[in-house]
């Protein structure tokens, strides 16, 4: 496992000043990292630019559906603090104020609408689950509330921009012929076997290889093939090409933003005086970073130093943010979907504070995407969205391997 940090820092890239986040809360500094961990890096480097890029192609200025034509942005990263109010009375609670951030709040020119936005990244394998969940999620109804108070109006609908972990389409693979029928009649030099002899090959037939149906006819003609000996091939990658950027819009009656604001309150009630007992679920226990806390006898201190105490209990919200009245705590959405899942997860993490030494790789990534598309959409398109992406990359290289990155590797715009 690899430890994760970013320093508050500016760089200046084409011009422009990119102020990085202060991420300094998420874990430690990894001294010495080695060769994996420089290889994992510079592959995640590759696979976020590729990303970003085949986003800022679709979405960017003068794209076909260009965001920036089409919206006016109001708002990016705006933070929120709210009393949690009792539905009935309307009183504010002595205890609790709601805070987060709305990423990103556009407003459509065609109707003059205020929307909400979000960005998330998923494993490709994971999207068909993850659109399920999107679809009822629960906390839309919480930003769709705030919305109301930060912003003056109630929105219009609400965005989620899904990035799929996939890099962009390549060309289709080359693999050795399994008969005459399939070798390629070009008679280039592209494979040979262990002693230095030219092999016959082929194109891989295979349909989950990150190729496309136009970049495989190019292939088929580049090597002198007969399309009619692919067909089968060219109609899977036509009847289903790899999906790598997907839009999911969704929409909140005010019945149910106020059923959510009522659930709201009750569980904020009921986080003053209840046990925070352990939740058990095959389905999510097993991927819970607290699970060696909570197996029988697990909870120990020496159980407890393969984790640090975080100095905040919302990693996502500033300073000012944290305690926004005197003798109030901060209920985010986030928290609220906690204690629902586990009251003892929400106890670890945002009483005891507990963060694992050792932070998953994805939610690094996200991170990492998610601050460059905030860049992005804050100047309307106007920096490079990948070169935003190498800069948040190379500070996260500083931080883990205790230099910059040089010519063996790969240079960024420093």
């Amino acid at each position: 496992m690899l430890f994760f940090v970013l320093l508050s820092s500016r760089h200046t890239f084409e011009g422009s000043t990119v102020i990085l986040p202060d991420l300094t809360k998420t874990a430690p500094p990894l001294a010495g990292a080695g060769a994996d961990v420089i290889d994992a890096l510079l592959e995640e480097r590759m696979l976020g630019r590729d990303m970003l890029a085949g986003y800022a192609g679709l979405h960017g200025l003068g794209a076909a559906d260009d965001d920036f034509a089409r919206w006016e942005i109001v708002a990016v990263e705006r933070q929120f603090t709210r009393p949690v109010r009792n539905p009935e009375s309307a009183r504010a609670s002595q205890y609790w104020d709601h805070s987060g951030v709305i990423d990103l709040a556009f407003r459509k020119k065609s109707d003059g609408t205020l929307w909400l936005l979000d960005h998330k990244t998923a494993a490709p394998s994971r999207w068909s689950d993850i659109h399920n969940c999107l679809l009822m999620d629960r906390q839309v109804s919480g930003y769709w509330a705030a919305a109301r108070e930060a912003l003056g109006e109630m929105p219009q609908g609400f965005l989620y921009n899904v990035l799929l972990k996939r890099p962009a389409p390549r060309a289709p693979r080359i693999v050795a012929a399994k008969s005459k029928a399939d070798a390629c009649p070009c008679g280039r030099d592209l494979l040979r076997d262990k002693a230095g002899k030219v092999k016959a090959h082929a194109l891989s037939r295979a349909t989950n290889q990150g190729t496309t149906g136009p970049l495989y006819r190019a292939a088929i003609a580049e090597h002198g093939l007969d399309p009619l000996a692919y067909a089968d091939v060219l109609a899977a990658l036509d009847l289903d090409p790899p999906l790598r950027y997907d839009r999911v819009a969704l929409s909140r009656t005010p019945d149910e933003v106020a059923e959510w604001e009522r659930d709201f309150y009750e569980t904020s009630r009921e986080m003053r005086t209840a046990r925070p007992a352990m939740h058990v679920s095959a389905l999510v226990c097993p991927r819970c970073e607290f699970l060696p806390l909570c197996l029988p006898g697990g909870d120990t201190p020496e159980a407890r130093s393969n984790y640090r105490v975080s100095e905040v209990a919302h990693d996502e919200l500033d300073d000012e943010s944290q305690e926004p009245r005197p003798g109030h705590e901060v209920l985010s959405n986030s928290r609220h979907a906690c204690w629902r899942q586990c009251p003892r997860k929400h106890h670890l993490r945002y009483v005891d504070r507990l963060r694992p030494l050792s932070e998953h790789r994805a939610l690094r990534f996200g991170v990492g995407i998610h601050e460059a598309l905030a860049l992005w959409y804050e100047s309307e398109g106007t920096l490079d969205l990948a070169g935003a992406w190498d800069v948040w990359w190379a500070a996260e290289y500083e931080r883990l391997t205790g230099g910059k990155p040089g010519e063996r590797d790969i240079p960024v715009p420093f």
